[in-house]
């Protein structure tokens, strides 16, 4: 049966480790150092395996855009603070903060093996992309990983009327045995900003109770959202939410609550901060009794009877999995506006596109 113009163009499955080799040139035409963009690329495209499609491989085309530009630096001369034997912090000098990232849970998981725990903070960086990459370098380690970030605000407080601070992202690994690891990230507004946008290039509305407009009205127009604030997760998310922008930004010394500047908003640093914490399991016990009873909470949850026969109780990590198995074995789903999009990066850097 043909394709009636009207039906979208279906996505294209590309392979992981083609996508990843693309992503790495784009970021080495785009000047930066063929380490750090390897590491950008890894990043990028695990967390598209793991179906965060939003926080993936779509975050490609602004990413090489904002280095070119110079609003990133694409050769960042990160530098490290040891404050305490258990403890530093991470100077990004304005680089990618996929990168600084990167670095810096690296870093946790070291002091971690020599302390029982490490806690890094990052001042002076940038956009980190999907948090649940780096909880989840920690797994290979037997240690459990907890990560967050502040950025420019999007959000207002509780009961607020306008925006004044980050959705500000946390994202956990735990260590299994048998079962998946239990993997969770997540903002503290209702809704990610990333969806708002997408709804607003595509002209849909929003469910009311996500967003508010300029003026502090509830709003369903995703457009006027964007000149808005979205929505705190009721008073529990706002309270979570300034604990992650205390641990990445004021206890780094990074910009915090409305200072970290917007991308590209003023052609100044952001200063954007995170934070990566590593708690090495066989400082409390030996690793694989501690995997044994994870499981066996998670089998304790996923038994639970479910209200809707049709969606059975899951436990943070199981979908990211499986979708990950899947895309492993068949490939990267590439929607075509995304696609368009790495063609005209790829003819602007001089390479071919992924396929």
């Amino acid at each position: 049966m043909s394709r009636s113009p009207s039906d979208p163009a279906p996505d294209r499955l590309i392979a992981a480790d083609r996508l990843q080799a693309f992503c790495q040139a784009a970021f080495e035409r785009a000047g930066m150092e063929a380490s750090d963009a390897a590491v950008a690329a890894k990043v990028l495209v695990t967390t598209s395996l793991r179906g965060i499609d939003t926080h993936g491989v779509a975050l490609l085309p602004g990413y090489v855009n904002r280095v070119r530009q110079g609003d990133v630096n694409p050769r960042p001369r990160m530098t490290l603070s040891q404050g305490s034997p258990a403890t530093a912090v991470l100077d990004a000098d304005n680089g990618l903060g996929v990168v600084a990232a990167y670095r810096a849970m690296g870093h946790a998981i070291e002091l971690a093996r020599q302390q029982g725990l490490g806690f890094v903070g990052v001042r002076r960086s940038t956009h980190f992309g999907a948090g649940a990459y780096y909880a989840m370098m920690a797994l290979e380690h037997d240690m459990i990983g907890l990560v967050g970030s502040n950025g420019p605000p999007v959000m207002a407080p509780h009961g607020g009327a306008r925006r004044a601070m980050h959705n500000l992202p946390l994202a956990a690994a735990i260590p299994t045995l048998e079962e998946p690891p239990i993997v969770m990230d997540f903002a503290m507004s209702v809704v990610a900003f990333r969806r708002v946008a997408q709804a607003a290039q595509e002209g849909r509305p929003i469910p009311l109770g996500w967003a508010v407009d300029a003026e502090g009205r509830p709003t369903t127009d995703a457009a006027a959202a964007l000149e808005g604030a979205l929505l705190p997760l009721g008073h529990k998310g706002y309270a979570l939410g300034i604990l992650v922008d205390v641990l990445s930004g004021v206890l780094s010394g990074a910009a915090f609550g409305a200072d970290v500047r917007a991308e590209g908003a003023t052609g100044a640093p952001q200063d954007t901060g995170h934070f990566a914490l590593a708690i090495r399991v066989d400082a409390f016990m030996e690793p694989t009794a501690f995997k044994r009873r994870t499981d066996a909470l998670v089998r304790h949850l996923r038994s639970t009877p479910p209200q809707d026969p049709a969606a059975p109780v899951r436990v943070p990590g199981e979908r990211g999995a499986a979708i990950e198995a899947r895309r492993r074995r068949e490939g990267i789903p590439v929607p075509a506006g995304l696609y368009e999009r790495l063609q005209a990066l790829a003819a602007e850097l001089g390479l071919a596109a992924p396929a």
